[in-house]
This record gives C-alpha cells, sequence and structure tokens, in this order.
C-alpha cells in the first residue's frame, strides 16, 4: 500500500527519495513543518540560522539524512549568491543546475528560479518538489518527481478528486454561496473565488474554491463567472436551495432584474447565471459590503496570483 502524507487532509504520496528510495513521512517538507513545528530542526537548534544577512529563521535540514544546509531556502541561497557575498559551496538542495543552458527555469508559472539539480547531476524540470505536484495536479505532468513515486502520486491525485466530488449537501438544507471574480488592469488577468456555508452555522466553510480565468477579461465578467462556477459547484454537491452573496452590485442587481443587461460580453454570462437559476428549488441573491466577501475575495485574489485553480476537481477534472 502506497505510504500518504501524514498531514491530516493531505492525500498526496509521501515523498520518495531518488537515491535511496527512503519513504518520508510527508509529501514535503512544509507539511512536516506544519505539523512537526520546532521539531523539524537542524541538530544543533538554532545555532545554524540561514546565513543570508538579516535573516534569523533556522538553516533547511533534512531530518531522514541529517544534512544541514547553509540557508533557510533557495530564494534566500540565490540572493546570496548574487549578492556576491557567500564564496562557500552552496549545498546541493539550493545549487543552481549545473550544465544546464542559461535560462532553463522552473516550468511552474510565475516562478523564476532555476530548475533543481540533485546530487548526481540530473537536472529537473522545477526548482523543488513543491511546484512540481502543483503543476502535475493542475496540468497532469510529473516534472522532476521520482518515477518511483509518479504513479502513487497520480493514484493520490484521483483519490483527491474522488473526495472533492463525492461532498454531498443535503437537499433539504439552505447553503450559502459567497462569490467574487476581479480582473488586475480590467482588463487583465482574472481570477474567481468561491465558497460554501451552511446557512444555520456560517461561522463553518464547508467547500471553497478558486480559479483562474484568462489573461484578458473584465471585471465583471470574473464576478459573473464566480457565480456561474459557484452554482454549478454547488448543484453538483447536491444543494438545491441557495442564498449567494456577493459584493458586485451590477451582477446582483442584473439577476434580481432591477437593472437591464445590455453589454454584449455580458449577455451571455447573464443569460447562463440565469438559466443556472432553474437548478434550484429556492434560490435568492443579495448584495454584501466587501468586508463581509472577504474569503471570497481571498480566494480569487489566489488565482489571479497563481494562475492557478484550487478545490475545482469535481467541476473541471484533473
Amino acid at each position: 500500500m502506497t505510504a500518504v502524507c501524514a498531514k491530516n487532509g493531505c492525500n498526496l504520496p509521501a515523498y520518495v527519495e531518488p537515491r535511496t528510495s527512503t519513504v518520508h513521512k510527508y509529501c514535503g517538507r512544509t507539511h512536516a513543518l506544519e505539523v512537526e513545528g520546532s521539531r523539524v530542526q537542524p541538530p544543533h537548534g538554532n545555532c545554524h540560522l540561514c546565513n543570508l544577512s538579516g535573516c534569523r529563521k533556522s538553516v533547511a535540514f533534512d531530518p531522514s539524512s541529517g544534512r544541514v544546509h547553509d540557508f533557510c531556502c533557495r530564494d534566500h541561497a540565490d540572493k546570496a549568491v548574487k549578492s556576491g557575498k557567500w564564496k562557500k559551496p552552496i549545498r546541493d538542495a539550493f545549487v543552481p543546475a549545473k550544465g544546464v543552458k542559461t535560462g532553463t527555469l522552473c516550468c511552474f508559472p510565475t516562478c523564476r528560479l532555476p530548475v533543481y539539480q540533485d546530487v548526481s547531476g540530473r537536472a529537473y524540470d522545477y526548482c523543488g518538489r513543491s511546484h512540481a505536484i502543483e503543476h502535475r495536479l493542475l496540468q497532469t505532468r510529473v516534472g522532476h518527481i521520482p518515477s518511483s513515486s509518479a504513479s502513487s502520486l497520480s493514484k493520490s491525485s484521483s483519490v483527491a478528486n474522488s473526495k472533492s466530488s463525492v461532498l454531498k449537501l443535503s437537499p433539504m438544507k439552505t447553503y450559502i454561496l459567497q462569490f467574487d471574480g476581479g480582473s488586475r488592469g480590467n482588463p487583465g488577468v482574472c481570477g474567481v473565488g468561491m465558497a460554501l456555508y451552511d446557512e444555520n452555522n456560517p461561522s463553518t466553510e464547508l467547500w471553497c474554491g478558486s480559479h483562474f480565468l484568462t489573461e484578458h477579461g473584465t471585471n465583471n465578467e470574473a464576478e459573473y463567472q464566480a457565480l456561474i462556477l459557484g452554482l454549478k459547484c454547488a448543484h453538483l454537491f447536491g444543494a438545491d436551495r441557495i442564498v449567494a452573496q456577493g459584493d458586485s452590485e451590477l451582477v446582483v442587481q442584473q439577476i434580481l432584474g432591477t437593472y437591464k443587461c445590455e453589454s454584449p460580453n455580458l449577455i451571455p454570462l447573464f443569460k447562463e447565471a440565469t438559466m443556472l437559476k432553474r437548478n434550484f428549488v429556492s434560490f435568492e441573491i443579495r448584495h454584501i459590503p466587501r468586508a463581509q466577501n472577504y474569503r471570497a475575495d481571498e480566494l480569487a485574489n489566489e488565482a489571479m496570483t497563481s494562475k492557478c485553480s484550487r478545490g475545482m476537481e469535481a467541476l473541471l477534472g484533473d
């Protein structure tokens, strides 16, 4: 049976070292730090600090091999080398790939770090495991993940998707759908965010999703897309009674019929949202202040920054 990351809620396979085939407890250092906290530290405690001037974080440490690095992260290692103040050889985990053509950067969108190279000299497609996993889940690409764990990652991905797809909401309950869309530049990079709550327990988030739309779109288009995707997911999860809440007065008032939709680029979206309303036994839409819509706004900004999607597997697939 394939070992799974020990962090609660994570379905990724435990990391497998490519050289020794050692199976770790977690999928990566990030989750190890979240769970273990201060226990994932260098063997000499806080006396080993990052060598970048001004940084007081502990240096990176691999508890399985005992390797102590010179910096807390790859970014700080690169900064130290570029500044010319670090003359010692940087340890393997943070060395830009040797023997690789200049300009070979991590394949993850928006990442400008050089690709990772292990001690054997093999150059990978990503700067590190985290970006490899994220890109793999979004674009079905294994990247630098060891071949021994590639198949298990694929299985884990399908497990995560199936768990998301089997989220079942009671048709007798009323659920709150908060939605938000944004455009940086208007028109510009667009992303949306949605979150579902039980009306009787609005403090508990049942589901959230973020989705990158396009490099060139308007804010109003993104707001409509957020409502549309949110309604599709709620219907997929089995909800029959929805109260949609958004901070876009234009979208809310057009759906209510108070404002007339006359913009050519919004009419198809307006029609789709209006049709989706009919999937529900009960549907309401309300305008709320932006401060109350902070969660959806946060998710929309996440999508615009990362240009990726999260929590949308049940609707959009892998």
